[in-house]
């Protein structure tokens, strides 16, 4: 029986959907965070079902072949499943899933070959940062960790269209001089929720900014001071929440 807290040896075998090492102990499947399938690592148990068990990588002790050093540094916000594994790996990986999925449904089908662009940054072209409080209560933005309302800052994601960062990073520092207050989900408290922005193929972008009151101090300051570092901007919404 595996216990929590209690560290083990592993060959991590596979990689699942999600982004999880796949590995077993004892017979029982493990689910491992940040795991590349062909590592060799010590975990640890943080979690025990009866069909399952969830551990954290602790220490690597040989690598896969397919690992990589990834791109972006930021593991909390887990928007990246595949992100410590070569572009070449995660195309088969995707593949087989498909494969999977139809004999898993008893259906015999040709899967074609996986089409991709190769584009493996800044080509989403829609981002909703939730804007939370740093230490000192300043405006900061990025994405809640999986399973939580835990903001993890990444306004620099690399994923986000590269038009996106420069503008919520003005949109910041404009509400801290301001002294707009980032909403407090857990009191109800603060004003700017969300940054939400969506760019066109031809490099147009649309911004809605999503508050807590019923109006925006500044705003026309702010569209002008938008207007003039990013008119890649055309057009700007105010959604009221």
């Amino acid at each position: 029986m595996l216990r929590k807290n209690e560290i083990y040896r592993v060959k991590i075998e596979d990689l699942n959907n999600l982004g999880f090492g796949v590995a077993k102990i004892d017979g029982q499947t493990v689910f491992v965070s940040s795991a590349v399938d062909g590592d060799e690592a010590e975990v640890r148990i943080i979690l025990v079902n009866k069909t399952y068990a969830v551990a954290r990588l602790e220490t690597l002790l040989a690598p896969s072949s397919h690992r990589i050093t990834p791109v972006c540094g930021n593991r909390a916000c887990g928007g990246c499943a595949y992100q410590s594994i070569s572009y070449e790996h995660e195309k088969t990986l995707k593949e087989n899933y498909v494969r999977f999925a139809f004999r898993k449904a008893g259906v015999e089908a040709e899967v074609l070959p996986l089409v991709s662009a190769n584009v493996t940054s800044h080509y989403r072209n829609k981002a909703q940062y939730a804007v939370g409080a740093d230490k000192e209560g300043k405006c900061i933005a990025g994405f809640f960790a999986p399973k939580s309302h835990r903001l993890a800052e990444a306004a620099d994601c690399p994923l986000q269209d590269a038009s996106f960062p420069p503008i919520v990073k003005t949109i910041l520092a404009f509400a801290n001089e301001k002294g707009i207050l980032p909403y407090k989900e857990e009191t109800g408290s603060g004003m700017l929720r969300h940054i939400y922005l969506r760019a066109s193929s031809e490099g147009k972008v649309l911004l809605t900014l999503v508050i807590n009151a019923e109006a925006l101090p500044k705003e026309k300051e702010l569209i002008a001071l938008l207007k003039q570092k990013h008119p890649e901007i055309v057009g700007a919404y105010l959604n009221i929440h």
